[in-house]
């Protein structure tokens, strides 16, 4: 049975979502500039998010730790 679940950094047609772009540049001289707009996008710092084990629900409606 075909689901067409559209999970992981790539769309179904190939192109990449914005996740792609801040994995790729980890670990990198870009990876400042790539976490920096990951929090823009998230509205959160990202390390802190990290740090403390916080998970945004993708209802947008809350955290859940």
């Amino acid at each position: 049975m075909e689901s067409k679940l559209n999970l992981g950094i790539t769309n179904l047609d190939g192109s990449h979502k914005p996740a792609y772009d801040i994995y790729k540049n980890l670990g990198t001289a870009n990876e400042g500039a790539a976490k920096a707009r990951a929090s823009e996008i998230i509205g959160m710092d990202i390390d802190q998010m990290i740090i403390q084990n916080i998970v945004w629900t993708r209802g947008g409606d809350g955290v859940v730790q």
